[in-house]
């Protein structure tokens, strides 16, 4: 068991070495003021206003995005979204359901007791 001590020593070091660096980043990074929050969220709405989220598949081909790094983005259509709903029944029992986009609520049946 002794082998494993010095490697385990080791990752201890470098957690903590880590820490001290994450800690010195966010001290050099102050909190953005309320003046800067506002501007920050009118920059984030203005940017998404004329967004609007694709409902097929292949409305959302037209929004693929390829990265510099090679990666590939787009927006997900609705249709692959997923749906919960919460039902009583009878007895008073929640039933949650979930179903896959435009499919009807029956793919997962959970019963929760809320009492």
């Amino acid at each position: 068991m002794k082998y494993l001590t010095r490697p385990f020593g080791f990752v201890v070091a470098l957690a903590i070495a880590f820490a001290s660096m994450v800690s010195a980043v966010q001290a050099a990074k102050p909190s953005p003021t309320a003046k800067e929050l506002k501007a920050m969220a009118n920059q984030t709405r203005e940017n998404h206003r004329f967004f609007k989220q694709p409902e097929t598949m292949v409305q959302a081909a037209a929004t693929e995005v390829r990265m510099p790094d090679g990666t590939v983005a787009m927006a997900v259509p609705t249709e692959l979204w997923n749906n919960l709903s919460v039902e009583h029944d009878a007895s008073g029992k929640l039933h949650v359901l979930e179903s896959d986009g435009t499919h009807v609520p029956v793919v997962a049946e959970t019963e929760l007791d809320h009492e």
